[in-house]
């Protein structure tokens, strides 16, 4: 009994083992393209601030308010980490 089950679970175990990755594989893609996207806003937002001499808070209007101080503080040091690890 014990080793029909060891058969059975093999077979099993590679199934599971797919669908796992199967389900891993678009959260790490969506992940990567949340990351990528994050930095353009935070380097467009960078652009805002030092090329085009705004404040924060100018910059913050020019988004319509879509995002906060706060997550403009976030995405702004996006673009100098990823620099940082490069």
């Amino acid at each position: 009994m014990h080793a029909k089950r060891r058969r059975e679970r093999g077979p099993r175990d590679r199934r599971l083992e797919k669908l796992a990755i199967d389900g891993l594989t678009p959260l790490g893609e969506r992940d990567a393209t949340i990351a990528a996207t994050e930095q353009c806003a935070g380097a467009a937002l960078q652009a805002m601030i030092t090329d085009e001499s705004l404040t924060v808070s100018e910059a913050v209007q020019w988004c319509a308010g879509v995002i906060s101080h706060g997550e403009a503080a976030r995405l702004r040091r996006l673009p100098a980490q990823a620099h940082n690890r490069d």
